[in-house]
């Protein structure tokens, strides 16, 4: 049995890296061959676009996104090199219109985890949601989330007809359990980020040693110039390297 995983694995973050990289790993320990599929959905490859927008910009922005450009090339090509090295891709990368094709190589499909079932997250890509394969195929999610308490009225009838597709289905979140329930009337299971599905011995395979000390670690989501500026005066104060 070979099963295909879709998940944003191409997003540069630090948790849809590992919890891709972990969900790979667990359903291979179990001993399926399985496969992260390489998909490419365009909404996401436009988020992480390092050239591109400046014209919607003000010129102060253009020069701090100039500015910044070779670091996060630099961070993104250690994203890339993170998956691509520790996780079992797909031969052939897909898009929107040859995604169809992967019921070629796959009998049972997994989306998840991470917040494959937020339609803001994708611009609403239903192939997130496994419309792409064919009713002869199985199709699961794992610790799927909505990132969201509520799906906006004008939106649930296309939810209800995606999720009574699945075979069947895991959130993450008790309010996703309860956003399946009033959509589609079925109870789903509710199952912990992949992150945890590893312990501490495995995770310390893929950890490496910074080789750095005495540094200021930013951690966060999205860009926020109020904790960029804070970093910086701290490093002023204290002498320490801000590693972002």
């Amino acid at each position: 049995m070979k099963i295909g995983v879709i998940t944003f694995h191409r997003a540069i973050n630090y948790g849809a890296a590992l919890q891709t990289y972990a969900l790979q790993r667990a359903i291979s320990d179990l001993g399926f061959d399985t496969e992260v599929i390489d998909y490419r959905c365009e909404h996401m490859e436009n988020l992480y676009k390092l050239i591109g927008g400046f014209k919607q910009k003000t010129f102060k922005q253009n020069i701090r996104g100039f500015i910044n450009l070779i670091p996060s090339w630099k961070k993104m090509n250690s994203f890339r090199s993170m998956i691509a090295g520790n996780t079992k891709l797909s031969p052939v990368a897909y898009d929107s219109k040859s995604i169809a094709t992967a019921n070629q190589r796959y009998d049972v499909f997994i989306t998840g985890s991470d917040q494959v079932f937020n339609y803001a997250c994708s611009d609403f890509d239903k192939n997130y949601y496994l419309s792409f394969v064919e009713d002869t195929r199985k199709i699961n999610s794992y610790a799927a989330s909505f990132g969201i308490s509520e799906i906006p009225q004008e939106y649930q009838s296309e939810y209800t007809r995606l999720l009574n597709r699945f075979n069947h289905l895991s959130v993450r979140e008790e309010s996703g359990r309860r956003i399946v329930r009033e959509l589609t009337g079925r109870d789903c299971a509710l199952h912990v980020d992949p992150v945890f599905l590893l312990n501490a011995a495995e995770w310390s395979k893929l950890a490496k040693d910074p080789g750095i000390d005495n540094y200021i670690l930013i951690y966060r989501l999205n860009k926020s110039n109020i904790i960029d500026d804070f970093a910086r005066k701290l490093a002023k104060k204290t002498g320490k390297r801000v590693i972002n």
